[in-house]
């Protein structure tokens, strides 16, 4: 029986978003922290060059983290752009979750 005033579709909504970054390694949390605060700062996503070249990265290959954001659903790519990423609904989430890591990380 639903409790008045509660929603099944939001404590859903609130249960998925219990766990938001867990199914992302160390190094991918630190990979998206460094991606949202360039793009933060310049206005616009990074590049794969900007984000090797950054000095905060301890990555080889941030073509891999790109591809594995995507795959889990974080963020959009568009084929053939330097700079066509887009979050997705769930990366807005893990960014608003990480807010504070991601300004001391700048």
């Amino acid at each position: 029986m639903q409790q008045k005033g509660k929603s099944p579709a939001c404590r859903v909504e609130i249960e998925s978003l219990a766990g938001l970054g867990s199914d992302l390694s160390e190094m991918g949390i630190q990979f998206f922290m460094v991606l949202i605060s360039r793009w933060t700062t310049s206005g616009f996503p990074p590049t794969l060059a900007e984000m090797n070249k950054d000095p905060r990265s301890t990555w080889k290959n941030p073509q891999h983290h790109f591809i594995t954001l995507e795959d889990k659903g974080y963020i959009e790519r568009s084929p053939g752009l330097a700079r066509g990423i887009k979050l997705t609904k769930r990366g807005r989430h893990l960014q608003l979750s990480l807010a504070g890591d991601i300004k001391q990380a700048k």
